[in-house]
């Protein structure tokens, strides 16, 4: 089960923090209000009674990471809600918290113990994550943006010669009317 925890925002606790990471991490070219915005640590780097809660998403006042787990250490930095969710959860598990939704009736604190219960493997969301999930499936009708293959294709050498050779004849020439005399796709890239 694996959660991605804030950084302390407190000073005197993000320095201890801070100490524990390699001089090179992003971590130490930012203060602790920025690495609360923009970093996440994964539970993975806590002992298990450093936890407030049993869904491993709240640690206990004075948590520090793991010390042998720093070296091998990637933060993630975030840039928003959207994008972040998009990482974290796939269609599948944004489907189930979807439905989970329902089944607790709108409840947002049982759907995390319920999801826990039921996905105990997975990565587990917090009540804002249902929230987020939720909203973007009512304000856009999808989780994801699908992603478009937007490169152009191939054209062969001699037929690019050809339209080549066309445009040198009439440079006032369009792509459409090109597109038409050499039945080709002509993409416009902005």
């Amino acid at each position: 089960m694996r959660n991605e925890l804030k950084l302390p925002r407190d000073e005197s606790r993000f320095s201890k923090w801070k100490s524990l990471f390699p001089p090179t991490s992003k971590i130490n070219q930012h203060d602790a209000d920025y690495c609360y915005g923009h970093f996440r640590l994964c539970n993975l780097h806590f002992e298990n009674q450093k936890f407030s809660s049993l869904q491993k998403n709240r640690l206990k006042r004075n948590s520090i990471p793991k010390i042998d787990l720093l070296e091998q250490l990637e933060l993630q930095e975030t840039n928003g809600d959207a994008d972040r969710l998009r990482m974290a959860f796939s269609n599948e598990e944004m489907t189930d918290m979807v439905k989970i939704l329902g089944f607790c009736e709108d409840n947002l604190a049982d759907c995390v113990g319920v999801y826990a219960v039921r996905f105990p493997n997975r990565r587990q969301p917090d009540r804002r994550t249902f929230a987020r999930v939720e909203r973007s499936l009512r304000e856009t009708g999808k989780f994801a943006p699908k992603s478009f293959d937007r490169s152009r294709p191939p054209i062969e050498a001699a037929l690019e010669e050809q339209i080549l050779n066309r445009v040198a004849e009439n440079p006032t020439i369009s792509t459409r009317r090109l597109a038409l005399e050499f039945e080709v796709l002509i993409v416009n890239e902005d």
